[in-house]
């Protein structure tokens, strides 16, 4: 049973062979070096995004609340829409009531 599978195999493979020019190994290489353009592609747009993230991030003005350029608080006033009341938020989510300050 095996030995008809593998003749069928290998009779398969010369018609392919023979009618296209294409032998198997040269499919398999080729999906080999579509994957590899593909994880190219992405390793790419990953490493633009990290780059552009990190010179916004440099060429935006401090805060008075952060340490330095790469060590930002992260908090934003947010204004209530309804009341006209201003709060702090911050990005792990606490939200405090502004009282004075200038506006």
């Amino acid at each position: 049973m095996e030995n008809t599978k593998a003749a069928e195999s290998a009779e398969y493979t010369k018609k392919i062979t023979t009618k296209y020019g294409i032998e198997p190994k040269d499919v398999r290489r080729a999906g080999f070096h579509f994957a590899l353009g593909i994880l190219d592609a992405v390793c790419v747009v990953l490493v633009i995004g990290i780059v552009l993230s990190f010179l916004l991030s440099a060429l935006m003005p401090p805060d008075d609340c952060d340490r330095g350029r790469f060590d930002r608080c992260g908090m934003k006033v947010l204004t209530d829409a309804k009341t006209g009341q201003e709060y702090l938020v911050t990005p792990e989510g606490g939200i405090i009531e502004r009282k004075g300050g200038a506006k």
